[in-house]
């Protein structure tokens, strides 16, 4: 396949576009002038990349009503006109607001970040290595609402939908067209029609002859020979296909998570041994999980001097350290509860959670396979707003079973943020 478009089901998709912003009372025409502006003084410095000569459109949403998108592609990328953007139709598909997924394709893993239902300039990337991929969704995941991404990586609270069930029945939108009319395409076309003329020309003129030589032997034949019964062929053999393979059981996704304790004081260690601070910063927040711990300082008044092993940002305002966190040991086999038994369990504690259900899991259906039901279980969202040590949440944690602890957030007033997930048997 070539790189820059990709196949799901019978649809290509173009992947790889990069993306300005319009106004939406332009239209079509304000997209084909900015679409030609950066055909002249182009976008990357990469000349690998090849000229821009593709754009499409991608009309404004319901959140942005006064802002539209134009997207722009390159032949050389294997974008071809007719193609939607994948990146579009993945926005009108899923609910508005900001998210930033990763999906494992066969031309490489496609990177998407949209924030406030605007696709960034470089939000639709297509990367050959995973670690790359995966370094770019940890980026912006701490910006966004919402995270997809493979459930390999086991990023707490990510949605692990695969891309085929999240652009089901979605309507194509940023449909790539040329930036310049291709007019020896045209020219082409023209020959073309003109030599399918000559043809059929030319073969009503050999039928004519045909049928004249066919009217001439006929009247040569006997007439008794005409009269004899040709038996009719025998009826070709018919083969059975087989029937598709029984698609494999959904992962019990709990069951090769750690425990909740696990994840919690192995960050609670990891930021003991982080510096509170150094002259000229003082610490803003830590975010850790089970990938690991991240740590952020603001600059204070006065010389600075930058906190041991951080790194400062390009405006000297902010200085973070990324800390791994050692491997994980698998909770194994463990039964779920009912809704209605989670919903005892969580109010019968001295601890304010939020719920909201989250949608089923589902795998990937082919073509002319059966669908697949979900699975026998299902998935609540779980958040906590912590004013103590989140070691006092270990007991609590443990003590449900299928929960999955996501990110925890320490805010500098030393209030916790704490994300989970919470498996539960369907009733």
């Amino acid at each position: 396949m070539t790189k820059g478009v990709t196949k799901l089901g019978k649809q290509r998709l173009a992947l790889g576009l990069e993306w300005q912003m319009i106004d939406a009372k332009g239209g079509s025409k304000a997209a084909l002038q900015t679409a030609r502006q950066w055909e002249t003084s182009g976008v990357s410095e990469d000349d690998a990349a090849g000229e821009i000569d593709m754009y499409c459109l991608r009309p404004a949403s319901r959140e942005k009503p006064s802002v539209a998108q134009v997207g722009l592609g390159r032949k050389a990328s294997g974008h071809a006109a007719g193609v939607p953007s994948a990146a579009a139709m993945l926005v009108s598909a899923l609910p508005s607001g900001s998210f930033v997924g990763c999906w494992q394709l066969p031309e490489g893993w496609w990177v998407v970040v949209v924030r406030e239902d605007l696709i960034e300039d470089d939000g639709d990337q297509l990367y050959q290595k995973e670690e790359d991929a995966k370094a770019r969704l940890d980026i912006e995941k701490g910006s966004v609402a919402r995270v997809y991404a493979p459930p390999e990586w086991r990023i707490g609270s990510a949605d692990d939908s695969h891309l085929s069930l999240l652009l089901s029945d979605v309507k194509r939108v940023g449909v790539l067209q040329p930036i310049r009319a291709d007019v020896g395409r045209k020219i082409r076309l023209v020959g073309l029609l003109v030599v399918l003329l000559g043809l059929v020309w030319f073969g009503k003129g050999y039928y004519d002859r045909y049928q004249a030589e066919a009217a001439k032997h006929k009247r040569a034949i006997p007439a008794d020979a005409l009269t004899k019964v040709v038996a009719p062929p025998p009826p070709a053999a018919t083969t059975v296909a087989p029937p598709p393979p029984p698609p494999p059981p959904p992962v019990r996704v709990w069951e090769i998570k750690p425990r909740p304790s696990q994840i919690i004081e192995a960050c609670l260690a990891a930021m003991r041994n982080v510096p509170a601070g150094s002259a000229g910063f003082a610490l803003s927040d830590f975010d850790c999980g089970e990938n690991g711990l991240s740590v952020r300082w603001h600059r204070t008044d006065g010389r600075g001097a930058i906190p041991a092993g951080a790194m400062i940002d390009a405006q000297n305002q902010t200085a973070s350290m990324a800390v791994g966190l050692a491997s994980f040991q698998a909770r194994g086999a463990e039964q779920l509860l009912g809704r209605q038994a989670v919903a005892g369990y969580l109010l019968a504690r001295p601890v304010t959670a939020t719920v909201s259900a989250l949608p089923d899991e589902r795998l990937p259906v082919k073509d002319g396979a059966p669908a697949v039901p979900p699975p026998p279980w299902q998935r609540q969202s779980l958040r906590i707003s912590w004013p103590y040590s989140p070691a006092q949440l270990e007991a609590f944690l443990d003590g449900l079973p299928g929960v999955v602890l996501g990110p925890m957030k320490r805010q500098a007033g030393g209030a916790w943020d704490i994300e989970a997930t919470i498996y539960e048997a369907r009733e």
